[in-house]
């Protein structure tokens, strides 16, 4: 009859306890959620900030064009730069650059990108 008594004890309150459990499992994973995404936003750098290779990559890749707004932001643990170029006819395109100032390629930069096009050469050939 004792243990009956605790049993009914601990699974009435472990019924209210649940309550409480199931409010803090959806806040604790939108908390994680804010983490995330404010790494996305990067931290908003000037070129003389950056280091010397991303610095030669950039200003190559700018070849005549002007050099905005460059944000370094990290993900997957590894960090990258994202510099906003215009060229001379103010068309603006972003260019990803890794820490040893290689250029991101293929998939990875073009994720990164939501302003991304395919361009002429990698577009579909619809003649034959």
């Amino acid at each position: 009859m004792n243990i009956r008594k605790m049993t009914a004890g601990l699974a009435l309150t472990a019924i209210a306890l649940t309550p409480g459990f199931l409010a803090a499992g959806p806040a604790a994973a939108q908390d994680q959620t804010k983490e995330k995404h404010a790494n996305r936003k990067g931290q908003t750098m000037t070129l003389d900030q950056l280091p010397q290779p991303v610095q030669q990559t950039i200003n190559q890749e700018s070849s005549g064009g002007t050099v905005g707004t460059i944000k370094q932001e990290t993900r997957g643990g590894k960090t990258f730069y994202v510099a906003e170029i215009s060229d001379q006819n103010g068309k603006k395109k972003h260019v990803r650059v890794n820490e040893d100032g290689s250029l991101m390629t293929g998939r990875s930069a073009r994720r990164h990108d939501s302003n991304a096009k395919p361009s002429s050469d990698t577009a579909p050939n619809s003649t034959k």
